[in-house]
Order: C-alpha cells, then structure tokens, then sequence
C-alpha cells in the first residue's frame, strides 16, 4: 500500500476514534432518552427557524417517518413545539422552544471547545488550508 495512502486511513481512523470520544462525553451530558443524532436534528430546525416535517427529512436525508420520530423524542424532552401551518391545516412545523436553545447552545460550546482544541496546535495559516482541503473533500464526496 502507498505509504500516503495508509497515513491517510490511519488519520482518518484517529480522527473518528476522537469524534465518538467526543460524542461519548457529549451524551454523558445530555437528558435520559435524548441521544447526539437528537441535538443534529435541533441543529437542522434551529437553521430553518420553522421547519415542515417533509423538510426536515430532505434536509437530513431520512425518511418522513424516521423524521417523526426524531420529532417524537424532541417533542417528548421540550426541545422543540408542533406548530400548525397558517396556510394548510395539513402541515405540520417544528419550532425550537426556549429550552431546546439552551440545549443546544451546550451542544455549540462543546462543538467549539473541540475544534479549538484542534485547530489551536497550527498556525492560522495551517487551520485556515487543513479547513479549506476538508470542505473539498467533504464536499466532493456529498456531491
């Protein structure tokens, strides 16, 4: 194997060893019965202010279903309220109450305190090119 090729994979690996330390401490953090995928969920509403269920799923590449369950358990915690369309009675909108902000405002200082931590061991310069090749990574793989 490439000697590139293989210090790639073993970054990568590194890399998601301490996203799911990361994610271990965040849960640790959170209420009974929520989990982290909930608070991405908060993340994709909180973005859209008031978002339809159909567009949350689009938007999070779930289905409609799984989409009302994670609705469910945000509803369930008072992270976020079911308000009716003005328009078509038939719709539904999720809103983020004043309790899922506070949550999620704890998601963003853990979030940020991470990427500080990392981002802090280079040069501005450093950060700002590692930042720019992994959007175009990230971005070409999505695509």
């Amino acid at each position: 194997m490439d000697p590139l090729i293989s210090r790639f994979i073993g970054v990568i690996e590194l890399l998601l060893r301490v996203r799911a330390r990361s994610r271990g401490e965040l849960k640790r953090r959170l209420p009974a019965g929520a989990s982290v995928g909930d608070l991405y969920v908060l993340d994709v509403i909180l973005a859209a202010d008031l978002i339809a269920m159909g567009d949350l799923a689009r938007r999070l590449g779930i289905t409609p279903a799984t989409a009302t369950a994670a609705a469910n358990r945000l509803v369930r915690n008072g992270w976020v309220v079911r308000v009716p369309d003005q328009d078509d009675r038939r719709v539904i909108r999720l809103a983020v109450t004043p309790h899922g902000r506070r949550m999620h405002e704890g998601y963003e200082v853990h979030r940020e305190q991470l990427a500080t931590s990392v981002l802090s061991r280079l040069s501005r310069d450093e950060a700002t090119t590692l930042v720019n090749l992994l959007e175009r990574i990230a971005v070409d793989r999505h695509a």
